[in-house]
């Protein structure tokens, strides 16, 4: 196995921290377009993973930087459920969007997680329980409670993809916790700031339900493109 196969989580893990403090007051203290130069690091990743991914992998990616603009806009700018530092939509959220989208596949296809599958995914959706119901008792995450509720209902019903969503609940936690952090981006104290009973984290733990839909737009707009690659997939047996 490659080096670069092995250490992909890692790395992840890793960049990740790196690239929201670049695009944070507190580096921006220091270096006045740090949000340009985030925008600059996040796209040579994408186009590094671009070009080493197959056709399947380049399509969505390209189809992943639309989406994941289109619904930032309509989240934070339209219906105003989180804010970024500097109340703009990052060119670099485009490209991560599609990043996490690619890594995700790419890690859950790792020996380890084909090899441990069920008890990953089931102890994915404990820790996902347990995470959500923490919040909502010391953080009175109301909203993050329900959106999880939803989230875990989702993944009982997406059989198909059930490793790949609790996985991507995983990464999305902690990229929203790092960010959150970093300041990089805020949530308001109620779901919009609007609906004062809907009580917020900051970050909400069930956040990652609209990763749900920025996959499910994602990959249906590619199965409507490739009718050939939608009918194999139709046929597919639950991984």
């Amino acid at each position: 196995m490659q080096k670069s196969k092995v250490y992909y989580l890692p790395a992840l893990l890793l960049g990740i921290p790196l690239f929201l403090y670049i695009d944070s007051p507190y580096f921006a203290h220091y270096f006045k377009d740090s949000q340009h130069l985030a925008t600059l690091l996040v796209g040579l990743v994408f186009f590094y993973l671009y070009k080493r991914s197959n056709s399947r992998t380049r399509a969505i990616m390209l189809i992943g930087i639309v989406v994941g603009l289109l619904g930032e806009f309509l989240f934070s700018k339209v219906l105003g459920m989180y804010h970024y530092r500097l109340d703009n939509i990052p060119l670099w959220v485009g490209f991560g969007h599609s990043l996490i989208f690619a890594s995700v596949h790419r890690i859950i296809r790792r020996p380890l997680f084909l090899e441990h599958k069920q008890k990953i995914q089931n102890y994915s959706v404990a820790f996902i329980a347990i995470y959500a119901s923490a919040w909502f008792v010391f953080a009175n995450d109301l909203f993050g409670f329900i959106t999880t509720l939803a989230f875990l209902a989702m993944l009982y019903i997406v059989k198909k993809s059930r490793m790949f969503f609790t996985v991507m609940f995983l990464i999305v936690c902690y990229i929203e916790i790092i960010g959150t952090t970093m300041l990089t981006w805020w949530w308001p104290p109620t779901l919009m700031g609007t609906f004062d009973t809907l009580v917020s984290a900051n970050p909400p733990t069930g956040v990652a339900i609209f990763y749900f839909l920025f996959d499910f737009v994602v990959l249906h707009t590619y199965l409507a493109l490739n009718p050939k690659t939608k009918k194999r997939y139709n046929r597919q047996k639950v991984i």
